[in-house]
């Protein structure tokens, strides 16, 4: 039991080790919306599906798909290129069947594609200390909600 906090020293230690030697950040398919594994993408597809069906109808429900800073560093260097991938694809066709409406908040307010709209959210929607969302993030995204365009 005295060598606990050593244990979770090195615990923590060989894992940083191991997520800085294995984890390439330029490779886009390692996480977030370019993430692919079958095996977990299956699993969450099939969950989440269960829910919207499991949602009464008369329900409004909205799917979001929310981008972290990694997510949209990716896009702008390697393009919408998630889009095609198998789970957004089947999240979009799960949305129409079961009456959701789908927003992905890597698009802009129209749903289109826009380099200037995520450059300006990389540089502007995140808290400085950590990865979530600040209030000009929040903000942004009340706006895809309410159907408002976007002022930067």
């Amino acid at each position: 039991m005295g060598y606990t906090w050593s244990a979770n020293v090195l615990r923590t230690m060989n894992y940083l080790f191991f997520v800085e030697k294995f984890h390439d950040s330029n490779d886009p398919g390692n996480e977030g919306y370019f993430y692919d594994d079958e095996y977990s993408v299956n699993g969450a597809l099939y969950y989440v599906d269960k829910l919207l069906m499991a949602a009464p109808g008369n329900f409004k429900k909205t799917l979001v798909i929310i981008p972290d800073q990694r997510d949209i560093a990716n896009i702008l260097r390697t393009g919408w290129g998630y889009k095609q991938l198998r789970w957004y694809q089947q999240l979009k066709q799960m949305s129409a069947r079961n009456n959701v409406r789908f927003v992905d908040l890597a698009l802009d307010e129209n749903d289109n594609k826009s380099r200037d709209y995520l450059s300006h959210g990389l540089h502007n929607w995140f808290l400085s200390c950590d990865p979530h969302w600040n209030a000009a993030g929040n903000q942004a995204a009340l706006r895809r909600f309410l159907g408002t365009e976007a002022a930067f």
